[in-house]
Formats: C-alpha cells, structure tokens, sequence
C-alpha cells in the first residue's frame, strides 16, 4: 500500500521557521516590506496554503529555503539549521535545539530588564531620602544641626 504524502500546512510552517529563526511578527513584517505589518503576518500564519511566489518573499526574509516552508519537518529543519543534518525517520541522540537556546535568551532579557527596573527603583529610592533630608536636616551653612546633640 502506498503511503499517501502529507500535506504541509504552510502558514503553521512559517510561524515555526520564524520562532525557531527568533523573529517576531513584527521583524518579519519589516523584512517583507512595507505593505506588511503584524497581523498581515499573524493571517498568514493561519494559511494552510501559499502562492509560491509569496513563499519565496517569506522564505527569502527567513534566510531558508523555500523548500523548507514547503516541505516542513521540524526534526529536519533543528537539524539543518544546526548545522548538522539527520537523515528523515532517524532521531539524532543529541540534537541542538535553537528554540531553547531562544528561550533561554528570552530569559535571560527578562533578568537584564529586572535588574535594570531595580536600579532605577534603587535610584529613586536614594533620591527621596536625599530629599527628605534636605527638609528635615536642613544645612544651615555649619552653624551647627538643630538635630544635634547639644552638650
């Protein structure tokens, strides 16, 4: 019995070469020009089929081949765009997997901007309590603090 070939759901395979690839809707958006945005790419996305001819312009934005949206397989697109190439149906032992390595640096952004929001926090922290002792401990030009112990 012949097996019947799958049908590749274009829209689905764009979106995961564009996560993998670590672009946003955004970027692919600006890649494809200026009549693109967001949600142009997000109903794309959602296409299960695609004229070759936009294919090519998405494929040519994602830096892959056009063959790679039209032919989807994720272990087969980690592994080439990882540099190393698993032939179809075997499971390499180690695999390099670029979307974990994109979460990891989504992390790893999130800590950099919390500990930027810290800083300021910190900062603006020091800024009140040099206001507050501007109003309470006023300097009276080394005359003494009224806050002083007196002797």
């Amino acid at each position: 019995m012949k097996k019947m070939p799958q049908r590749v759901h274009h829209g689905l395979a764009i979106k995961r070469l564009r996560e993998i690839r670590g672009f946003k809707q955004e970027a692919l958006a600006l890649e494809l020009g200026d009549e693109w945005n967001q949600r142009r790419v997000s109903l794309l996305e959602g296409r299960e089929s695609i004229e070759f001819d936009l294919l090519q312009r998405v494929a040519a934005a994602l830096q892959v081949p056009v063959e790679s949206i039209e032919n989807f397989c994720e272990n087969t697109v980690l592994q080439s765009l990882g540099g190393k190439a698993v032939p179809a149906g075997k499971e390499p032992e180690t695999a390099p997997f670029p979307s974990a390595a994109l979460l990891l640096e989504s992390l790893l952004e999130a800590v950099r901007e919390n500990k930027a929001l810290y800083e300021r926090l910190l900062q603006s922290e020091k800024e009140k309590i040099d206001l507050l002792r501007e109003l309470f401990l006023p300097n009276d030009g080394g005359n003494g603090d009224r806050h002083t112990k007196r002797s």
